[in-house]
């Protein structure tokens, strides 16, 4: 049956992947309007004189807006899924290094290096290196503001939640999450502030060495950062001494989930 969109009037012709691919690279050109870039891709095809079928042709702006939303969707994808090759399948006790691809991890780089170039304020690539181990550092100014705002306080702050959950990518890449309450705000159904999420860490290296290295770029960045007054962690002897060595004065916490599954701090 025809869904609610339907063309009755005329039937669909979709665009060759040739002239896509045009229409994705003017994101490139930041100087380029949506209307040039268009008006560019019409002409080097041929126009309605030299093109050979219709589909050659960019249809009308839609055209390059969605193929520009998809290529910042393929540019996001290839930053965050970086590809391991197959020794990344082995042991890491058996003492192997995992080697990362260079055209993918490039590809992050230049994902960095263009956030820094667009505008300092939308910087979220802070750190990225492969060598010994993939290391990448993402924040927000506005998460490493309210992590300060929020966690250094003596009158009134939250604990600061660590949370490393291992292997969630594909070839041994692990994420440690970072997490906070907004005391601003309230839930309505909890009547208790609303847990946000903070630094995060990929990284496929486990030792407090890694650790310690996220805790300091933080604190780097933010120097009020070594203020925190108190971490919660699952108990990762690692994960603690790393951010002990940067934390002078938080009070470290062990957090167990209960029968009930209702988190505690002990």
């Amino acid at each position: 049956m025809p869904h609610g969109n339907a063309k009755l009037k005329s039937s669909y012709k979709r665009l060759i992947p040739s002239t896509s691919e045009k229409l994705k690279r003017s994101i490139t050109n930041k100087e380029q309007t949506a209307k040039e870039a268009l008006d560019e891709v019409y002409v080097s095809t041929g126009d309605v004189t030299m093109a050979r079928s219709s589909s050659e042709l960019p249809r009308g702006p839609n055209d390059i807006y969605n193929a520009r939303r998809s290529a910042r969707q393929d540019n996001a994808v290839s930053a965050v899924g970086i590809e391991i090759n197959d020794r990344s399948h082995k042991a890491e006790d058996s003492g192997s290094t995992n080697n990362v691809k260079l055209d993918n991890v490039w590809t992050l780089f230049e994902r960095a290096k263009r956030e820094e170039e667009e505008s300092k304020d939308s910087v979220f690539i802070r750190e990225c290196s492969i060598h010994p181990a993939l290391f990448v550092f993402l924040a927000n100014d506005q998460q490493l503001n309210e992590l300060v705002q929020f966690c250094t306080n003596p009158r009134s702050f939250c604990v600061l939640g660590i949370d490393p959950t291992f292997n969630i990518f594909d070839r041994n890449i692990s994420l440690t999450v970072t997490t906070y309450r907004n005391l601003k705000l309230e839930n309505s159904k909890t009547g208790k502030p609303p847990v946000f999420v903070g630094p995060l860490l990929m990284h496929q290296r486990k030792d407090w060495q890694t650790f310690s290295k996220f805790a300091h770029l933080m604190k780097t960045v933010k120097p009020d950062f070594q203020g925190i007054l108190a971490c919660g962690t699952d108990g990762e002897k690692a994960l603690i001494e790393g951010f002990k060595r940067n934390l002078r004065f938080a009070l470290f916490l062990r957090c167990l989930f209960t029968s009930r599954t209702t988190l505690k701090e002990n």
